[in-house]
């Protein structure tokens, strides 16, 4: 923890180190302007991040994965306030070689069924409860301490916004608007009594574009199928 504003946190290797996830824990909450900078044999410190509005929380972690770390790695990182901040930091983590084991999905039944849910060790699985809320994951086993600073990888969505005062924008990607204007259209066409509309029309019009928004939903890329075939018995 520092006092004074513009302090740093440096951290020296025995050896040439190339750490690519960086973790912070702060000890306060607020907005921090903080670069994480990398030294290599007497050369200037350079930055290999930098946030100049950084919303931090008492208590809890703050991850980043870094890219262009030098290969042959660096001797020295720090984590330095910039401007007025004052880092009060209660722990500042590096780790290098990060590998993902994928953990499998359990339902709420086969997660209600195991006998001891407390049991310890690495997590190797699961439960994904869609609370309306806040949704909530539920691992098994239970995290021992050495899995500290384990982490788990997820791909996010977010669920669309509504319009508010019906004065913002849809938060829709672009090629999804004339779907979503023809489907608005097809079903005040129905509740409408003045609207004029073809039913059959705006029907074959929604479904058309809602086809075309769905078949955009790619990223191109190449799909793999791999035939589990093998030999069983009864």
């Amino acid at each position: 923890m520092q006092v004074t504003a513009a302090g740093n946190i440096t951290i020296q290797f025995a050896s040439a180190t190339a750490p690519i996830i960086y973790g912070i824990l702060p000890n306060a909450t607020g907005s921090w302007n903080i670069a994480i900078q990398t030294l290599e044999r007497r050369y200037r410190w350079k930055n290999a991040y930098v946030n100049p509005a950084l919303a931090v929380v008492a208590g809890q972690w703050f991850w980043v994965d870094i890219q262009g770390i030098p290969q042959a790695g660096v001797l020295y990182v720090r984590l330095q306030a910039l401007g007025s901040t004052i880092l009060n930091v209660t722990e500042f983590v590096q780790q290098i070689m990060p590998q993902e084991i994928p953990l499998a999905k359990i339902n709420r039944d086969d997660y209600a069924n195991l006998p001891n849910k407390w049991f310890p060790g690495r997590p190797v699985q699961f439960w994904y409860d869609k609370q309306i809320d806040q949704p909530l994951i539920t691992l098994w086993p239970a995290p021992q301490p050495q899995f500290t600073f384990n982490q788990i990888v997820l791909y996010i969505q977010q669920y669309i916004q509504d319009v508010g005062t019906m004065t913002q924008s849809l938060a829709i990607p672009q090629r999804w608007f004339l779907a979503v204007v023809c489907e608005l259209a097809k079903h005040l066409n129905a509740e409408i009594p003045e609207a004029k509309g073809d039913p059959v029309l705006l029907t074959t019009e929604a479904d058309l574009q809602t086809q075309l928004a769905w078949a955009s939903e790619t990223d191109s890329s190449p799909t793999t199928l791999r035939p589990n075939i093998r030999s069983y018995t009864r």
